[in-house]
């Protein structure tokens, strides 16, 4: 199978900061990226990474336990909405769609 990659995109800042719990989830199954701009040599301060990981997934099979993360996640904050991307489509989640959040992002990855 080819790789899946699958963006999650936080209306929250601190998404980057809740992604090791996701890679130790899908840890042998997918690889989690956290895009980090690029800093120019004249710059007094980084630049803030922005809230969106990418996920490439090895097994689809792992779409069940990212799910599950997103539902963790927005449990855990409850102010965020969450848009999973992958294959052209997207699902758009927040606290009141959580406990269905598995569900949604297994639908969307099955392509």
């Amino acid at each position: 199978m080819d790789q899946l990659l699958v963006v999650l995109e936080s209306s929250e800042q601190d998404l980057t900061r809740a992604v090791t719990g996701l890679a130790v989830a899908l840890e042998g199954r997918a690889t989690v990226f956290v895009p980090v701009p690029a800093v120019r040599p004249e710059a007094r301060m980084a630049p803030t990474s922005p809230p969106v990981v990418i996920v490439a997934l090895d097994d689809r099979g792992a779409g069940v336990d990212l799910g599950e993360w997103v539902g963790r996640y927005l449990d855990q904050t409850p102010a965020a909405t969450l848009t999973c991307s992958a294959g052209g489509r997207s699902v758009r989640l927040d606290a009141a769609t959580r406990s269905s959040a598995r569900d949604a992002v297994t639908h969307l990855l099955d392509t």
